[in-house]
């Protein structure tokens, strides 16, 4: 369970992703072209799907992007892609989480 600062960073995180990526059209196409120069961008989970979607726009745009993964095997390869497709700055993170059983 998160604490309840982790829970506000990840509510920041999120809603901060959606008005960065901006309203999607047809489910792939996005409209907004905001430039990420000289700011930072931490995804979790970036080492497939949606998270490495985003990671890959925010790049795009110009952003340093950080991967925060569990999988960094998995995160490295993506994070390689990306940098040949962008020539962004990317750095690869493990994190781990602590589930707290009852």
């Amino acid at each position: 369970m998160l604490s309840l600062p982790e829970l506000i960073v990840f509510i920041v995180i999120m809603g901060t992703l959606s008005r960065i990526l901006g309203k999607k059209k047809k489910g792939t196409k996005v409209e907004a072209k905001t430039r990420l120069d000289g700011r930072t961008a931490v995804v979790t989970g970036a080492n497939g799907g949606i998270g490495a979607e985003a990671a890959r726009e925010l790049a795009r745009r110009g952003a340093r992007v950080a991967m925060a993964c569990r999988d960094v095997k998995r995160a490295n390869l993506v994070a390689e892609q990306i940098r040949e497709e962008t020539g962004a700055s990317i750095a690869v993170s493990h994190i781990f989480f602590l589930i707290k059983c009852s």
